[in-house]
């Protein structure tokens, strides 16, 4: 099912211009060495960037889901039996 709510990909796309290399291994680091939670490091990279400024309404919520793109099935080969005979020259 595709949803099409503009404030939720304009949301997403400012974040998405926010978020380069540096920030993400930084939230990353907070999380594998600091010991935050996801959330926590999330919401901090939020504030630092300030998309929490001037929140005055909160949306429906809601789970969101970001699949992947549907690639083909990689090609399967064929499986080769080598048989177990001597060579011609070895008798």
């Amino acid at each position: 099912m595709k949803v099409n709510n503009p404030a939720l990909i304009a949301a997403l796309d400012a974040v998405s211009a926010s978020l380069d290399t540096t920030k993400l291994v930084a939230m990353n680091k907070s999380v594998d060495v600091d010991k935050k939670t996801p959330v926590q490091a999330a919401d901090q990279f939020a504030s630092v960037a300030g998309f929490l400024n001037n929140v005055t309404q909160k949306g429906p919520g809601g789970k969101i889901t970001v699949a992947p793109p549907i690639l083909p099935r990689p090609r399967k080969w064929p499986s080769f039996t080598r048989s177990r005979s001597p060579r011609p020259d070895m008798t």
